[in-house]
């Protein structure tokens, strides 16, 4: 029994000094620290006594007569080899292909997740996007955008019941229907005339005015405006002025001015558009001056200052014969057509009223 304890004392004393990689004797064993790489100890055991002498920490010393060589180590034996783990893979779709059991793989484009079974990839069911949120309320109304340019005017409608229509230049006289107490009353200016274009080209005409009002009903002079002439020739360059065209009434009248004549060839732009007037007891809608007439060989009226665009027609036009025809619509502009060899522009076009009952008095 004595000699096990000091057997087990002897035993735990030289694990202590291996541990603290001392050098030195104790109880008759001498440590000889020589390469503490492995860290394996090797010592001799006397047979009988069963004393432990010249522990070493490198193999290869002979024991003396009588005892016995031993090796132990501080690390324990390597345990057996663990089976190889699952993968964990990614692919841009639904993967395929040959795939190892309990392997995962992670659809980056649905970020659905799927699992090797068999084999073969199935969806597992689980995804990495949660399910959708509740929709959030509606936002707070954004601010009014900016209000858009006035377009051209459109081509005058069908007339409706009662409606008079005044399209050639002249004075007419306007009556309306028994019991109507308020008209309504479109009036757009005659266009200027277009320049003279013998060495080069002039300016075209400008456009008439668009006026929409409203008039109390009573007798009413209606006088349509003539659309100015054209330059003559090469000694009158210039364009000449459009006519304006009105509507006078018993209680109130409008005006819608023509455009000016085109400038002769020099000029940097045509004659200017039409003004809108009110006077009495005219209510005004809507109204629009014309715009000018072109530059002088800067290219068609209508493509650069178009005259009568925001009035009643396309503006004069220079530049070339490749233009199109003077005086478009009521109120437009004239030409002034490169190189004429007349020299002379064309006419604007000229004005335009209609008359349309709105009331009968109930």
């Amino acid at each position: 029994m004595a000699s096990r304890l000091r057997r087990s004392r002897l035993v735990v004393a030289v694990a202590v000094v291996a541990t603290l990689g001392l050098v030195g004797t104790w109880a008759g064993a001498t440590l000889h620290q020589h390469a503490p790489a492995t860290r394996e100890f090797h010592g001799c055991l006397g047979r009988t006594t069963h004393t432990l002498t010249n522990v070493y920490l490198a193999p290869g010393h002979r024991c003396p007569a009588g005892a016995s060589a031993i090796t132990w180590s501080e690390r324990g034996p390597r345990g057996a080899r663990g089976a190889p783990g699952a993968s964990i893979v990614t692919s841009g779709a639904v993967p395929s292909g040959a795939c190892a059991n309990g392997d995962t793989d992670l659809d980056l484009q649905s970020d659905e997740v799927y699992t090797c079974a068999g084999s073969s990839w199935s969806d597992s069911g689980a995804s990495l996007r949660g399910a959708p949120g509740t929709p959030g309320g509606p936002g707070p109304a954004g601010a009014p955008g900016p209000t858009g340019p006035v377009g051209p005017q459109g081509v005058p409608g069908a007339t409706g019941p009662g409606a008079v229509v005044y399209s050639s230049p002249g004075s007419y006289a306007y009556n309306p229907p028994a019991g109507i107490t308020w008209i309504e009353v479109v009036a757009i200016g005659a266009g200027g005339g277009g320049g003279d274009s013998v060495t080069s080209s002039g300016s075209g005409g400008g456009g008439g005015a668009l006026v929409t009002a409203l008039l109390p009903a009573a007798s009413c002079t209606v006088v349509v405006g003539t659309g100015g002439a054209g330059a003559p020739s090469n000694l009158e360059p210039d364009g000449y002025d459009g006519s304006t065209t009105t509507v006078t009434c018993l209680h109130g009248a409008i005006s819608a001015g023509a455009g000016g004549g085109g400038g002769a060839p020099g000029t940097t732009s045509g004659g200017s558009g039409g003004v809108p007037n009110f006077f009495g007891a005219a209510i005004g809608v809507s109204s629009h001056d014309g715009a000018s007439g072109g530059g002088s060989g800067t290219g068609c009226g209508g493509n650069t200052a178009a005259g009568g665009d925001s009035g009643g027609g396309t503006g004069g036009e220079t530049f070339g014969t490749s233009c199109s025809s003077s005086g478009v619509g009521v109120g437009g502009g004239g030409d002034s057509s490169v190189y004429n060899p007349l020299g002379a522009g064309d006419p604007g076009g000229n004005g335009f009223v209609e008359v349309i009952p709105v009331s009968n008095g109930s």
